[in-house]
């Protein structure tokens, strides 16, 4: 219940939610990934072989950025990343995250 009063009180987080997921997911889209057209924040990534995965694993750490590589039941057999954007992620850290993803 707090969590809806905060939204409520704050218009601007909503704004900027949105704001920060469009931003990454047209990036990458301009960058040739395929990101589904799924309203929300979520990001999935997925990628070909596990040299792909264990490569952009690497480069996403010495970036500091903690990738999120998921396998459910009933999902890719290989896995994905997962990347959730937050309204309190800054333009650096987003901009970080899409330049790591474009390398590769």
């Amino acid at each position: 219940l707090k969590s809806v009063k905060v939204l409520k009180a704050d218009k601007s987080l909503r704004q900027r939610l949105f704001q920060n997921s469009d931003f990454v997911k047209t990036a990458l889209r301009e960058a040739g990934f395929e990101i589904p057209e799924a309203p929300g924040p979520i990001v999935p990534l997925h990628l070909n072989g596990e040299s792909e995965v264990a490569a952009l694993r690497r480069k996403l750490l010495v970036a500091k950025i903690y990738p999120p590589f998921l396998k459910y039941p009933g999902g890719p057999a290989k896995g994905y990343f997962r990347f959730v954007i937050s309204s309190e992620h800054s333009r650096a850290q987003l901009d970080s995250l899409v330049a790591v993803l474009k390398q590769q």
